[in-house]
């Protein structure tokens, strides 16, 4: 009875580690390196914990994922490098082994050789720890778990790609893009539906904290292993075992690919012929959107829609017929041009629908009963707010947040423990600001003035909303025909460019985020641009709006140690301001910050409070848009701990030319001069006449 063919050879093991010892031992010599460099980090250090031992050598997951990574390849190139000769593959296949024998084994040899280091670096780092007397044995083998399923699905990765070619700098390219890959297209597709779609809005750009868990970045493991930290390991090893499953996929497709493989096919970019038009058209997608993106950026033709489609076209030209040349091997390629029709014509159709948004992307709207909160703004929204809103599922900034609701401030900024540094101080552990309870964020939400939770507010808010979907024709071609430097150029009026940008909490927890530009002439307001300017006047001057930033300077006389006002006026308000008065020009006076008197430190902080109450609704809306001043106010709290973080800390706030109380305070308590005051109360009229007389100046050149 035949014997059947054994499934592992022990002399090609032997004969890989003999070939390619030097691989492995600058995989090793890398980790004595890093267990040396680890030793000298903490040579000085009197008291580690393990949490913080563990936490640092997560700071070094980039490095050793890269270290992974390059190594993976290396290793998958050498070991199967002679698929890539002819003379090679027929010598190898010569030998008493089936096909399923020789991979195994090469396989195998190659995943030791990078799987042998890491071993030795974790028992580095358990002989480090029992010196240092901070070894958390299971954490440990948790970061052995983590990196050796990136070696094991990266290395699985690199074999399985060298199957599908016969040339070895195919081998490497395919790999590098296979790597990156996925988050590369969402990147380049989500620009190009922000330059295409009126009202795409790349969400994640708000989404701080909880990044690593998009899907994007979970398909591209060398990213997302360098982004995790230690406090998140539990919450992702089920994404390791998916890896690790993964892994076993790629190693049978990639034993099924070397059994069919045609032998003969070495040196071709693509082996499996059957693969050759899946290569053709996705170098053509990816060199479409990539360099087409690329071209219309630095034309800056991202607002001439036929341009930039004739540029993306153009590059997925190019990118078509380089393709069929490597095919080839051949520069006649030229009777191939059927297939980039077709894909042209296909392009070119879901580049209408996007431009046209024919799928309704602008016109959504949620159910206004779903609605908890909104976070809004004329003047795109800040990442932090948006975290805010979502705190029960976010990372939030407080110490951003002005005038922080004490009950917060002990809960985050009270030290839970504590370490001591070699100097003989300590540095403080503080609860992580993350994951709020319902409780938290409702009163998180309550001192942030870009958050509203009013019934009235809201309905405003969606008023506008529902006012823009319904008009959303009009409102998309308005902002388009404007939005060019042609019709910059032109205008003889002022104008406002408004992002409106508007984030609702469900109460099921989900957040829809939403996005509207406009631009919208200062004078002779009409038809939409009308009731468009007039709502965000409404909602700029809500009550709920007004008593949130005068609630920011709800501030204890006491815990204030300084208030600073700045009046260092640009050099641009000087040249206005010398028209008018050339006889006490501001440019020649001396300026420093002036220090309000602790005597004055409540009529001061009311005269900017009575401001916020008093601006009429209009100035509310161009509120911050044009400073002469700012002040900073330097906080101890002394009712919160002394090693409280929030304790102290210190608020800016601008004042502009609607804060006349502000102004006239500063004046009758001699804080400013009259040349001064005479400059805020009349510049506001100087500049509006500089600007017209400017504007008309501009138009003449155009004309002529």
């Amino acid at each position: 009875m035949k014997s059947p063919a054994p499934l592992f050879s022990k002399a090609l093991f032997n004969k890989n580690l003999h070939r390619f010892w030097p691989l492995l031992a600058a995989y090793m010599f890398f980790a004595f390196i890093v267990s040396f460099a680890v030793i000298n980090y903490y040579r000085y250090v009197i008291i580690i914990t393990s949490e913080k031992f563990m936490s640092n050598l997560y700071s070094t997951s980039p490095i050793i994922a890269f270290v992974i990574g390059l190594f993976s390849i290396v290793l998958a190139v050498a070991i199967f490098a002679y698929m890539h000769n002819s003379v090679a593959t027929a010598m190898l296949n010569s030998l008493p082994y089936k096909r399923k024998t020789v991979f195994f084994s090469n396989y195998i040899s190659g995943l030791f050789m990078l799987l042998a280091p890491l071993l030795v670096l974790f028992l580095a780092f358990v002989g480090i720890c029992l010196s240092f007397n901070c070894l958390d044995f299971i954490a440990l083998s948790k970061w052995l778990f983590i990196f050796a399923s990136l070696s094991v699905l990266l290395y699985s990765l690199a074999v399985t790609l060298g199957m599908l070619t016969g040339h070895i700098v195919a081998h490497i390219v395919f790999f590098a893009i296979a790597n990156f890959i996925f988050i590369s297209l969402e990147g380049v597709i989500k620009y190009f539906l922000t330059t295409f779609l009126y009202g795409f809005i790349d969400s994640s750009n708000f989404y701080i904290g909880l990044g690593n868990n998009w899907l994007t970045m979970k398909l591209t493991p060398l990213a997302y292993v360098g982004s995790i930290s230690f406090a998140e390991v539990d919450t992702t090893l089920i994404t390791w075992l998916v890896y690790l499953l993964f892994s076993v996929l790629l190693f049978w497709l990639g034993l099924k690919l070397y059994e069919k493989r045609k032998m003969e096919n070495a040196g071709d970019i693509i082996a499996i012929r059957k693969l050759n038009h899946l290569f053709k058209y996705g170098v053509a997608f990816c060199s479409s959107l990539a360099f087409g993106m690329i071209l219309i950026e630095i034309f800056n033709v991202g607002t001439n829609f036929a341009l930039s489609v004739f540029l993306v076209l153009l590059m997925g030209l190019v990118g078509y017929f380089v393709a069929e040349m490597l095919l080839r091997k051949s520069y006649r390629v030229l009777d191939a041009y059927k297939g980039f029709i077709v894909y042209a014509l296909i392009l070119l159709v879901v580049s209408f629908s996007i431009y046209y948004d024919w799928y309704g992307y602008a016109n959504r709207t949620p159910d206004i009963n779903k609605v908890e909160a909104v976070a809004f703004s004329n003047d795109w929204l800040s990442s932090y707010t948006v975290n805010h809103l979502q705190a029960e599922q976010s990372r939030v900034f407080m110490n951003d947040i002005p005038n922080i609701p004490n009950s917060l401030a002990l809960s985050y900024g009270n030290p839970i423990d504590r370490i001591e540094e070699p100097s003989g101080t300590y540095s403080y552990i503080y609860k992580k600001q993350e994951n709020l309870s319902k409780e938290e964020t409702e009163l998180l939400w309550t001192a942030i003035p870009g958050i509203y939770t009013e019934d009235a507010s809201i309905g405003d808010i969606y008023k506008l909303h529902t006012y823009l979907t319904n008009n959303i024709k009009e409102v998309r071609n308005n902002y388009r025909t404007r939005d060019t430097n042609k019709w910059y150029a032109k205008q003889e009026r002022q104008y406002h460019y408004f992002n409106i940008s508007i984030v609702y909490k469900l109460t099921d927890g989900q957040v829809d985020i939403y996005n509207y530009p406009v631009i919208i002439p200062k004078e002779a307001l009409s038809g939409s641009d009308n009731d468009i300017y007039n709502q965000l006047v409404a909602i700029a001057g809500s009550a709920e709006r007004r008593s949130k930033k005068a609630n920011t300077l709800d501030i204890e006389t006491a815990n204030i140690v300084s208030i600073l006002l700045n009046d260092n006026i640009s050099t641009e308000k000087y040249d206005y301001y010398d028209k008018y008065s050339a006889e006490h020009p501001l440019a020649t006076r001396e300026t420093e910050e002036i220090k309000i008197a602790p005597e004055d430190y409540t009529d001061f902080l009311a005269a900017i409070k009575a401001d916020y109450l008093s601006m009429d609704d209009e100035e509310m809306l161009q509120l911050n848009y044009n400073n002469w001043s700012y002040i900073r106010i330097s906080i101890d709290n002394q009712s919160l701990p002394s090693n409280n973080k929030f304790r102290e800390k210190s608020e800016t706030i601008d004042i502009d030319f609607s804060h006349l109380n502000t102004l006239n305070f500063l004046y009758d308590n001699g804080y400013i001069t009259e040349d001064l005051y005479n400059y805020v109360v009349k510049y506001p009229d100087i500049q509006a006449e500089e600007d017209k007389t400017s504007q008309s100046n501009l138009l003449k050149i155009n004309v002529a």
